[in-house]
């Protein structure tokens, strides 16, 4: 196969319904090629497809075996962790070893970060000696030290790795392509099947040349919608020429024995000049019908509304917050030490640390401290018991509330269609949007959120950086993901761990 991956005219529908795939072709090569695109756009079916979890309703798949697959969630240690630890292969020791695992962080699966989890479940991948490795969001989840390991583990992979992933910093570090999917949508507006294009480099590179790529769609196509509506209006105004003319024309209700009249009437039908409005208004319908076949066949461009605005407070206090040096207790063996710490109605803090430095606490402890300001807190994850009460009180909205909310959530890159039919379960990425949605409807002093860029795809990420950059409230953001932290944050808190205590760092 000479060393690709080979998708050949692939057709692929659910349970005989809408068709995902229609004649879908693409070839990967070596190296490393992420997959992006917003949630819906088959980039986690697409990947299901190429370990033959899931079989095509027609056309061929040929992935070069054998392959090694990686989902995204870390629930269970894998089954060939020990096996591959003591391997006797020298190559196979050494990818535990660049990536720091301890056979001891095996007997302690259940506490371990999710950084940790995923190095070992990558491992565990890396040491089957793949021709081909699958990836689904690695990085949720990962600190600043388990990013770097895995990220210098994966460029020595020398075959053919495909990973879905939303992480600017870290495709623009691995990947040297990006494939980009979406849902082509037809003239009338209604979603169809999945269309892509790669892109050289990694996403953040990818989403430069699409934004291009989309303005100049957007100009094609409206200089096709323009031609569409312009020969439709000369169609109409030659159909009302050519009525006028057959009127001028008619000999009905005229006096019979007005010779000069008939005679002229008589040379006009002879000379065909009844004839020349209705002949043109025909060649314009014929451009009015070519012009909409072309408008037809281009791809409609992205003509969504995307983006939404955060509205502040306006509080007019400038000190949100002021904190005296302290030490909090995370635990009977855990404690942070705090210096004085300030929060104002200007501040955008990046709170940043190693898994397991005490983010979240540190969070949880000033929380009680701003009762009597508006904030916007998103956990890092949603338990199932929160869920059910973040739905509940979406759904007993007024209608609407409940309308704007649903607006956002659009905005955010999704189509709402489990809250539009009264799911009692969401993805963990429409559960973040809507808390997000749910959030906005009041004026804000403060933003705090904890990862927020998870289960996020790219298009959300985006629209929540540019809404929290045009933001004028304060914030206070935890997040791996530095390319989003950098184009938002102007401070840096950082925690560092010592043994059985952190500090933070101002």
């Amino acid at each position: 196969m000479n060393g690709f991956i080979q998708i050949n005219n692939m057709t692929f529908s659910y349970g005989g319904g809408r068709k995902l795939f229609e004649n879908f072709s693409l070839q990967i090569g070596k190296g490393w090629t992420c997959l992006a695109g917003a949630n819906g756009s088959g980039k986690t079916t697409l990947l299901m497809l190429l370990i033959k979890a899931l079989q095509p309703d027609s056309g061929n798949i040929r992935v070069i075996e054998p392959f090694a697959y990686c989902p995204q969630k870390t629930d269970f240690l894998p089954e060939t962790a020990y096996m591959h630890f003591w391997s006797s292969e020298s190559s196979v020791r050494r990818i535990f070893s660049v990536l720091k695992i301890t056979e001891d962080q095996f007997e302690r699966w259940d506490t371990l970060s999710g950084g940790e989890k995923k190095q070992i479940q990558i491992a565990c991948a890396l040491a089957e000696e793949p021709e081909c490795l699958f990836l689904d969001e690695p990085t949720n989840h990962l600190d600043a030290e388990s990013f770097g390991l895995l990220l210098n583990a994966l460029k020595e992979f020398a075959g053919i790795g495909i990973i879905v992933s939303h992480d600017r910093s870290f495709t623009d570090s691995l990947c040297s392509n990006t494939v980009f999917l979406w849902l082509n949508k037809t003239y009338s507006g209604q979603d169809v099947t999945v269309s892509y294009k790669k892109y050289p480099g990694g996403l953040s590179r990818a989403l430069e040349l699409r934004e291009k790529d989309r303005e100049s769609a957007l100009s094609d196509w409206s200089l096709k919608a323009a031609a569409v509506n312009e020969n439709r209006e000369l169609s109409r105004k030659w159909q009302q020429e050519a009525e006028r003319s057959r009127k001028r024309v008619s000999k009905a209700g005229r006096d019979k024995n007005d010779s000069d009249l008939r005679g002229k009437i008589n040379r006009a039908v002879v000379s065909g000049k009844d004839r020349g409005p209705g002949d043109v208004k025909k060649r314009f319908d014929t451009r009015l019908l070519q012009s909409e076949a072309a408008l037809a066949q281009s791809e409609k461009p992205g003509l969504r509304k995307e983006g939404f605005g955060i509205q502040s407070s306006g509080i007019r206090k400038n000190v949100l917050l002021h904190l005296e040096p302290c030490t909090i207790n995370a635990g009977s063996e855990y404690s942070i030490t705090v210096p004085e710490l300030t929060v104002t109605s200007a501040s955008r803090i990046a709170l940043t640390g190693a898994n397991g430095s005490g983010k979240t606490t540190l969070l949880q402890y000033l929380l009680p401290l701003m009762k009597n300001l508006s904030v916007m807190y998103i956990p890092q994850e949603i338990p199932p018991e929160q869920e059910k009460a973040i739905l509940n009180d979406f759904y007993s909205q007024e209608e609407k509330a409940k309308g704007d909310i649903i607006s956002t959530v659009y905005r955010l890159g999704s189509e709402p269609v489990a809250l539009l039919e009264n799911h009692q379960t969401v993805s963990p990425g429409e559960l973040r949007k809507l808390c997000i949605a749910e959030s906005l409807s009041n004026p804000l002093d403060l933003i705090i959120m904890d990862e927020p860029t998870n289960h996020l795809d790219i298009i959300s990420i985006t629209a929540l950086e540019t809404a929290l950059k045009e933001a004028s409230c304060a914030m206070i953001l935890v997040s791996h993901d530095k390319v989003f932290l950098n184009n938002i944050c102007t401070e840096r808190w950082n925690l560092e761990r010592q043994k059985q205590n952190a500090r933070l760092f101002l």
